[in-house]
């Protein structure tokens, strides 16, 4: 009987056992199961969210003039643009005035880690607040320029060069560069943004386009010239082969004299000038230029030539010059009559933005521009 006793006890212990084990295993499953449930339903929420984004980039976002709509992924590269510019510059802000304050508040004697580390603790504590209503209007007002200064471009005959195609292609590298370097592929940083690369290129394209018109507008402002360059004076320098002899004044002055006359002989302007020339021809080609951007004494000798005209010796602070005009071409004046010190310059280019501004009418699909907003956080 008590051997009985015995098998029956081994046996429960046994039982018991086994159903500690599988109560484990039930609370392991249930855990598992747990997360498997959580996966699915953060994949479906993905997936959702994959989906809603996809139909507001195809949703149209803004209508121009009635004529001109820009869909979600198009308005989506503006408003990102916006708004990384903006938290760049808050985020820039705060570090200055966290740096400054730290500076201000610290102790004389405490060390320059001490307040270092006391800067970066207070930045980094600190929420940068973006105004997404600025973004917008930034975005927006960013478009309707673009699309309808397009417009107008494109009803002005105004085409992509091969030398534009080429820029562009380089520019699109640039941005697969840049999402590289973030450990981001292209497609996904442009995702992120809630933009595609067919949509980025067009953006891209129609930029050159609108960069060629404004530049269009303005090439008679601007001239191209290039020189034949005698500096006043040169001092000795180097030694050996390599050496520079000392010049004069009037030893300038009769050598410019000399290639003035080789000139009037005949001799080919390109030929003399690389032969000559003290402003290293073969990287200093050519010069395009508006009023007020060059040496006085040069500029208003270049703007009396017609082009293909030569000049005669002109004196400036450089030395002595022989110019000759060349045609302008609307390539060298993309990209720089923004920043041009010719106020007729500058009053053009305002006068037809303002324009632009004033005959633009849109209305805004304000179901897509918020989901927009709700993307950044």
């Amino acid at each position: 009987m008590k051997k009985i006793s015995k098998i029956f006890a081994t046996l429960l212990a046994v039982a018991l056992m086994a159903s500690s084990f599988a109560a484990c295993r039930l609370i392991r499953d249930a855990d598992e199961v747990k997360k498997i449930r959580e996966e699915a339903k953060q994949q479906e929420a993905d997936r959702l969210a994959a989906a809603e984004l996809k139909e507001m980039m195809g949703e149209t976002a803004i209508t121009i003039n009635d004529d001109i709509t820009v869909d979600g992924a198009y308005y989506a590269y503006f408003y990102s643009t916006h708004y990384s510019m903006q938290y760049s510059e808050l985020s820039a802000a705060q570090t200055q005035s966290s740096a400054t304050d730290a500076v201000e508040t610290s102790d004389v004697s405490a060390s320059s880690e001490a307040a270092e580390a006391s800067s970066e603790s207070s930045a980094a504590s600190a929420e940068i607040v973006v105004d997404k209503a600025a973004v917008k209007k930034a975005a927006i007002d960013e478009i309707v320029e673009l699309k309808t200064a397009h417009a107008k471009a494109l009803a002005s005959g105004i085409e992509l060069t091969d030398a534009d195609n080429e820029n562009i292609a380089s520019q699109v590298e640039a941005m697969k560069s840049q999402a590289s370097s973030q450990g981001l592929s292209y497609n996904g940083m442009l995702s992120m943004m809630g933009t595609d690369e067919e949509t980025v290129e067009q953006i891209i394209k129609e930029q050159f386009i609108v960069d060629r018109y404004y530049a269009s507008l303005v090439a008679d402002k601007y001239v191209t010239a290039k020189h034949i360059l005698v500096m006043s004076t040169v001092e000795a320098s180097g030694e050996g082969e390599t050496a520079t002899p000392a010049r004069s004044a009037e030893e300038s002055k009769a050598l410019v004299d000399s290639i003035k006359a080789q000139l009037d002989g005949g001799a080919d302007f390109d030929t003399i000038m690389n032969e000559k020339s003290e402003d290293n021809p073969t990287v200093n080609t050519h010069y395009t230029f508006a009023k007020n951007e060059m040496d006085p004494a040069f500029e208003a000798a270049a703007y009396e030539l017609k082009p293909n005209e030569v000049s005669g010796i002109v004196e400036s602070s450089y030395g002595y010059h022989i110019i000759k005009r060349m045609d302008t071409k609307v390539d060298e004046i993309m990209g720089v009559y923004a920043n041009s010190a010719d106020p007729d310059v500058t009053a053009v280019v305002t006068a037809e933005k303002e324009a632009i501004k004033a005959s633009a009418k849109y209305t805004e699909n304000a179901k897509v521009t918020a989901y927009f907003d709700t993307l950044y956080k």
